[in-house]
């Protein structure tokens, strides 16, 4: 059947990949039905309880080979030279997931941070640092969210992300380094507003595709200079990408406090340029490779050579 269905599409124009068995690893360790079928909770996993480590080495047993040679029938029926990738639960179990890294190329997670009843922002960038310690070295897609949890669990009140939540759960995966953004959600969209936010975010990362797959620039450092009553924090992160003679200077600010003291250094190879916030008024000539700016809580801030990087695509930006 896997034959079947993969000769079915292996020649199609819009094939970019394979993916393999959703967040495999979670069904048979944590997931909540596990409860009805198996006997135990996702606490009991958790605390390690027998029941639960018995029943996860033994699935184990039986899909673990069965995925290693699902992927080499993959591969030897793909001329094309595909990737493979298999997406996971946030918190998905290390050593387990470990077993398949050998014979896949692309790891990763979804994890959908905004909810009526508590949203964590910053827990996108901790995602990533999660699963590159995991893949070691293995690119990292996150899957990031394009639905209201209300349209998935009736128990919950409508929340979408806003414009300004979506735009940093983008660029905080990005700084953390994600090499692939995905959106998982959307067919359950029943707020038109939210879906033209999602095309403004996407045209925006597809304005800056020649940065994003281009190569980033080393050295850049950012001090906080804090105001006396300056609460502690994450801090502001910081990546600089080149595309020919362009740059990008990318700052996100992980605190949900502002930060009036952004001192960014390591600009060296931008001496005397000149950059301008794209969607903003800020510019800057750097100077002694060192610029200064503010930032409010979970704000994005894109500094680059040229004007022409932002998508002329503005509807949907002003979505809360």
């Amino acid at each position: 059947e896997l034959r079947r269905q993969v000769e079915q599409v292996v020649d199609h124009p819009a094939l970019a990949l394979w993916e393999g068995p959703d967040e495999i690893v979670w069904t048979f360790t944590a997931y909540s039905f596990l409860e009805q079928r198996a006997g135990f909770s996702r606490d009991d996993w958790n605390a390690q309880k027998q029941i639960a480590v018995d029943y996860s080495e033994k699935e184990a047993a039986r899909i673990m080979p069965a995925m290693r040679e699902a992927a080499a029938l993959v591969r030897e029926l793909d001329t094309h030279d595909r990737p493979l990738w298999i997406n996971e639960a946030v918190d998905s179990d290390v050593r387990f997931a470990r077993q398949y890294l050998p014979f896949v190329d692309i790891t990763g997670c979804d994890y959908y941070a905004v909810r009526s009843d508590g949203t964590d922002l910053a827990a996108i960038g901790r995602s990533v640092e999660r699963w590159k310690s995991i893949g070691r070295g293995k690119p990292v897609w996150m899957v990031l969210q394009a639905f209201s949890w209300h349209t998935a669990k009736s128990s919950r009140e409508e929340r979408y992300p806003t414009f300004a939540e979506s735009r940093f759960m983008a660029y905080d995966a990005i700084v953390h380094g994600a090499k692939g953004i995905l959106y998982w959600g959307s067919e359950g969209i029943d707020k038109p507003e939210f879906r033209e936010s999602l095309y403004a975010l996407t045209a925006e990362l597809a304005a800056l595709q020649p940065f994003l797959t281009g190569r980033e620039v080393p050295g850049v450092r950012v001090d906080l200079i804090h105001d006396l009553f300056d609460p502690t924090g994450i801090g502001v992160r910081s990546m600089l990408l080149r595309a020919g003679n362009d740059y990008l200077l990318i700052l996100v600010n992980e605190d949900d406090h502002h930060r009036l003291g952004v001192d960014v250094s390591g600009l060296e190879p931008l001496n005397n340029r000149e950059l301008t916030l794209l969607y903003g008024d800020e510019q800057h000539t750097v100077v002694n490779g060192n610029l200064v700016t503010r930032m409010q809580p979970f704000q994005v801030k894109l500094f680059a050579t040229s004007k022409s990087y932002a998508t002329e695509n503005k509807h949907g930006r002003a979505f809360e």
